[in-house]
C-alpha cells in the first residue's frame, strides 16, 4: 500500500504552531493520533506508526510544545507542562486529524505522559477507542528500588542542579531524554512524588477542566512486565482514572516476542515490530 508521509504544521487554539508528521495511505478507513511520552520526538514514533499506515490509518504525529521540533529556540523561556499539552496540543491534533478525514472514526495511542493527559482534551468525544502503552501512575514509591533510586537524583540533585545552572534540563548525564523546561519539570517531579492520582491533580487544580470521567470510548492498556514505571501496581491505579469507559490492561513479556528487553520505551524501534501487532489488531478493528 502507498503511503505519503508529510511535515505538517499544526495550530493550537491559543496560536501556537505545532510541528507534525502525516501518514497517509491513499484510501485510509480510519486515522489515528498518536501522543508521545515525556521528551520523545515524534519521529521516535514513525516505524510504528508507518505500520498502522500500511494496515489503512491514516496516522498522525506530533511534537508537544517545549518538545523536538515544537520547541522553541530558548528553552528557559519556552515554558509549558502536562496541562498545556492535554488542554491546548493534543486538541489541535484531533481537530486537525478530524479536519482531514471527517467522515473517519478516530484511534488514539498515547505512550507514557500521552496517556495521561487523555482527560484534559475537551474534544475527547471525537476518539473511539484508545490504545494506551506502558501507562501507569508515577508514584515513585510503586516503582523498583533500584529505579526509585535513580529517580530520586534526578528530581533532588540532577534537575534542580541544572535549573540553576542553564534554567532547564539539557540531554545529558544521567538525563538521556529530550531538554525538559523548567515548568515541565515541576510538574513531572510533583506527580512522580504524589502519592493519589485524582482528577484534580492531573488538572492542576479541583476547579480546573478535566474529562476523565466522561471518557466512554473503551481503553486498551498494553504493558509490559519488565516495564518498572508502568507495572502491575501502577497500570490498574491509572484505568480508575475513567470508571465510565471499558477498560483492559494487556499484559505482556519481551520474550512472548522473542526479545530481551522493552521496557518503557523500546517498543518504538524496529527490533520490536513484532510487538506491535496486538496494539494495531485493537487500534484497527478488522471490518
Amino acid at each position: 500500500m502507498d503511503v505519503r508521509e508529510q511535515t505538517i504544521q499544526i495550530e493550537a487554539k491559543d496560536g501556537r504552531i505545532l510541528s507534525g508528521l502525516l501518514l497517509e495511505p491513499e484510501r485510509p478507513h480510519i486515522s489515528v493520533v498518536v501522543s508521545a511520552g515525556v521528551a520523545i520526538r515524534k519521529e521516535r514514533y514513525l516505524k510504528f506508526a508507518r505500520e498502522g499506515a500500511a494496515r489503512g490509518a491514516a496516522v498522525l504525529l506530533y511534537d508537544y510544545r517545549a518538545q523536538g521540533g515544537s520547541a522553541g529556540p530558548d528553552l528557559r523561556k519556552d515554558l509549558a507542562d502536562f496541562s498545556d499539552w492535554g488542554r491546548l496540543d493534543m486538541p489541535a491534533a484531533i481537530d486537525h486529524l478530524h479536519r482531514l478525514h471527517p467522515d473517519l472514526k478516530m484511534a488514539a495511542v498515547g505512550h507514557s505522559a500521552g496517556g495521561w493527559i487523555t482527560g484534559l482534551a475537551d474534544n475527547y468525544h471525537l476518539i473511539t477507542r484508545h490504545a494506551f502503552i506502558c501507562v501507569g501512575w508515577a508514584y515513585i514509591k510503586l516503582k523498583p528500588l533500584s529505579f526509585r533510586m535513580m529517580e530520586r537524583f534526578m528530581w533532588h540533585v540532577h534537575g534542580p542542579m541544572c535549573l540553576t545552572l542553564f534554567g532547564y534540563v539539557p540531554k545529558g548525564g544521567p538525563w538521556q531524554g529530550e531538554p525538559l523546561n523548567q515548568k515541565l519539570f515541576r510538574e513531572w517531579k510533583r506527580w512522580c512524588l504524589s502519592p493519589k492520582c485524582d482528577a484534580a491533580l492531573l488538572a492542576g487544580g479541583p476547579n480546573e477542566p478535566q474529562f476523565y470521567d466522561k471518557i466512554t470510548a473503551p481503553i486498551r492498556s498494553f504493558a509490559y512486565r519488565d516495564d518498572p514505571i508502568a507495572n502491575e501496581r501502577t497500570v490498574p491505579i491509572f484505568l480508575e482514572m475513567f470508571p465510565n469507559a471499558e477498560r483492559e490492561a494487556i499484559w505482556a513479556s519481551p520474550g512472548d516476542f522473542g526479545l530481551n528487553k522493552i521496557g518503557h520505551d523500546g517498543l518504538f524501534g524496529s527490533k520490536a515490530a513484532k510487538a506491535w501487532a496486538p496494539i494495531w489488531d485493537w487500534v484497527i478493528p478488522a471490518t
